[in-house]
């Protein structure tokens, strides 16, 4: 399947997929958490890696109790998570300048679909200087649903005039490929915290370990 022809349109993820800010989002939960008196551990943070607030919530009061304030934790963690961001900025994924370059190159379109929800996505996208790259983005709080739901992917579809069978979506969570999955669009996964199971993996054209391997794989397809 050559990726690179003019029919397609590529859909990608922004925590974990393009920028590096997972861990630095753990970081601020945990401290966030500790401020209130609780031990939010890695393997607690790894399960709510790509999952929507809901979701979250059920996760940490599952380990921590249900008087567990996760709302008061969530914006306070929205404050550390900004403050560190500001200070230190957030890392961009190895090879993603380079994968947008070719696609740029090809004069394909590309959207942002990220379960975060705004003015964040923006903020961050606008921080790495990445906004200007792509045609559309799409956040969490512009739907009804995030991932494992399709809406977010739909949406970018839509909003790039593609076919959703013409879309191929990158990800980096079990949750985002479900959702493409669901919108009945090929994705490619390039894990990062998250644990990924077997039957997840199964459900992509392929796993990378990195977006240098992605964008070499879509060259040697094309």
């Amino acid at each position: 399947m050559n990726y690179l022809d003019g029919r397609w349109a590529f859909i990608l993820d922004m925590d974990g997929l393009m920028l590096d800010s997972e861990r630095i989002s753990n970081q601020a939960w945990q401290r966030a958490a500790a401020d209130f008196g609780y031990d939010l551990t890695d393997e607690m943070m790894q399960e709510c890696v790509g999952c929507s607030p809901i979701i979250s919530e059920f996760i940490q009061k599952k380990y921590l109790g249900q008087n567990y304030p996760y709302q008061k934790i969530r914006e306070r963690k929205a404050g550390y998570f900004e403050e560190n961001m500001t200070k230190n900025g957030i890392p961009i994924k190895k090879g993603l300048l380079e994968l947008l370059d070719l696609l740029e190159s090809k004069q394909l379109r590309k959207a942002v679909a990220s379960s975060t929800e705004q003015p964040y996505v923006n903020q961050r996208l606008k921080a790495t200087n990445l906004f200007h790259r792509f045609d559309a983005a799409v956040s969490g709080s512009e739907v009804e649903k995030v991932k494992p739901d399709p809406a977010l992917f739909l949406e970018a579809a839509w909003l790039m005039s593609s076919a959703p069978k013409q879309c191929l979506v990158l990800e980096d969570t079990p949750f985002g490929i479900i959702a493409a999955e669901a919108a009945g669009m090929p994705v490619i996964l390039v894990p990062d915290l998250a644990p990924i199971p077997a039957q997840i993996k199964s459900m992509t054209v392929g796993v990378f370990p990195s977006l240098d391997e992605v964008r070499l794989y879509l060259l040697d397809q094309g």
